[in-house]
């Protein structure tokens, strides 16, 4: 089996934007828009999250399941994807454009609509695009090189604004993926039988990917919790009212992901990943608690600690 060249694993690459754009939006903003720009309570945001996970955990097999299925022209994923990146890119700038003359509890029928109509598109892109990549290249080391104003001040016409914009930005990465690999929506991958009760008692019965999937889940759960305090944390905890230092940490995550995929690919042939994976973990877990620490002001480090904050 032919693998792909760089330009294809380049174009397929830029599919992950759709995931990334949405998940920092809905991390960093989502909350905050909803409760302090649009004042709803904070209990409505919480049960929206949460029947969007359990909503999440019933769609992804299913269109998993219905994209391993699908036939015709478009091949198994690539209508998906096409599906997906449209409805992401509307529902995304919806979600962050609610009306202004809405009641709280139209308000948060607003939020839990637009919410699940994005969750649902982005799982329409997401699942067929991963399962893709499986398929452009056979190896493992070629799966893994395919899969980059201050806040108290902002205001809904704001958010909208900015949720144009990445919507846009999500409508030419989703694009960009699925003409990139248009040529190989018809290439063959192995059909799997559909998953038993047996299987499903043997796949629970392993502890060591269930051990792998808590703890994945767990570290996630971490992620999406620090990105929707975070605005918080710098505004009140910090103290920093400049919109250009919060774009400043939000420039340096961003590189701090691309850097640390470089890195990763660069060390992960060479050493185990097992200790990769424990030695990031357990340094991540350093700095964050190093911030709070760093960050008042007044402290012994005032001086320097937009710096070490934006480093860190």
């Amino acid at each position: 089996m032919n693998h792909p060249s760089t330009r294809v694993k380049l174009l397929y690459g830029a599919g992950g934007m759709c995931d990334s754009i949405k998940a920092v939006a809905s991390g960093l903003f989502l909350l905050f828009l909803y409760t302090t720009v649009r004042a709803l309570p904070g209990r409505f945001v919480g049960i929206a999250a949460g029947l969007g996970l359990i909503w999440d955990a019933v769609i992804d097999p299913y269109i998993g399941s219905r994209s391993d299925s699908t036939t015709g022209r478009f091949g198994r994923r690539h209508g998906w994807m096409v599906g997906g990146t449209i409805g992401m890119t509307i529902s995304l700038f919806l979600l962050f454009s609610p009306p202004g003359a809405l009641s709280q509890w139209a308000l948060f029928a607003w939020l839990m609509g637009t919410s699940l109509i994005l969750r649902t598109s982005q799982s329409a892109f997401t699942v067929p695009y991963f399962a893709l990549g499986a398929a452009l290249d056979p190896g493992y080391d070629g799966r893994f090189g395919s899969g980059l104003q201050s806040p108290g001040q902002q205001t809904a016409a704001t958010f909208s604004t900015m949720a144009l914009v990445l919507s846009m930005c999500i409508a030419s990465s989703g694009a960009a993926a699925t003409a990139g690999t248009w040529r190989y929506r018809q290439r063959a991958v192995l059909r799997e039988d559909a998953v038993s009760r047996r299987r499903w008692r043997a796949i629970l019965g392993n502890r060591a990917f269930v051990v792998l999937t808590a703890c994945a889940a767990l570290s996630f759960f971490s992620t999406i919790l620090s990105a929707a305090l975070g605005i918080y944390f710098l505004t009140y905890y910090a103290q920093l009212d400049s919109g250009l230092v919060v774009t400043a940490f939000g420039t340096a995550a961003y590189l701090g992901a691309i850097g640390g995929v470089a890195a990763w690919t660069a060390v992960a042939r060479r050493i185990d990943k097992q200790h990769l994976c424990c030695g990031g973990l357990m340094m991540s877990g350093a700095l964050s608690l190093a911030t709070f620490w760093v960050a008042p002001p007044g402290g012994l480090l005032d001086v320097i600690r937009i710096p070490l904050l934006v480093i860190g």
